[in-house]
């Protein structure tokens, strides 16, 4: 995933994976092998998507004492970053308003609809950071962070200068485990 997240733009070049699992290491460098099925279809999902863009990737033991930044990501995760509205709320929201065609705020985790814009690098989102995208013409489902829906006000406002905005707030019964958030959505005059 993360070859793809990175250098979904690139081709023509060599990556140098430092990786601190060996059976990894090896069937990367070996294009696959024959005692686990589901690392030689791993590595050969991989060697296929690298070789359609003419990227060469060697596999490098590091130790995972050493691994620290990725070990860290990987180990330590941060559910405060993936809440969402549950299913059955957003598609009352959906049904009195119209189904979006994007999910704005979102990640993989926690994505309502096909087609999403993270936060961070993910192969499957369509952009990386909602504030950097062009929202006009865009029927945008968003469910921000507490702390982003004053900026992603000003950007919509910025973008849809008729747009009119409704706001409710309250306590959330399904899906975020009873925290207290604001959900909002654009309505054209």
């Amino acid at each position: 995933m993360g070859l793809r997240a990175y250098c979904a733009d690139k081709s023509d070049i060599h990556v140098k994976l430092n990786i601190d699992n060996t059976t990894a290491i090896a069937y990367i460098n070996k294009m696959g092998g024959t005692k686990a099925s589901k690392c030689n279809e791993l590595a050969k999902e991989i060697w296929e998507w690298c070789i359609e863009r003419n990227i060469w990737i060697t596999a490098c033991h590091l130790a995972g004492v050493l691994n620290v930044v990725a070990d860290r990501k990987s180990r330590h995760f941060n559910d405060e970053t993936e809440w969402m509205l549950s299913k059955r709320a957003f598609g009352q929201i959906c049904d009195q308003f119209g189904t979006p065609n994007i999910d704005i705020f979102a990640s993989r985790l926690n994505t309502q609809l096909p087609r999403f814009v993270s936060w961070q690098p993910d192969p499957d989102a369509e952009a990386i950071e909602a504030f950097t995208v062009d929202w006009r013409g865009l029927k945008c489902y968003a469910f921000p962070l507490s702390a982003l829906l004053p900026g992603a006000c000003r950007k919509s406002c910025l973008m849809e200068p008729k747009a009119s905005w409704s706001f409710q707030t309250g306590q959330l019964k399904h899906g975020l485990r009873g925290y207290n958030r604001c959900w909002w959505n654009r309505r054209y005059i």
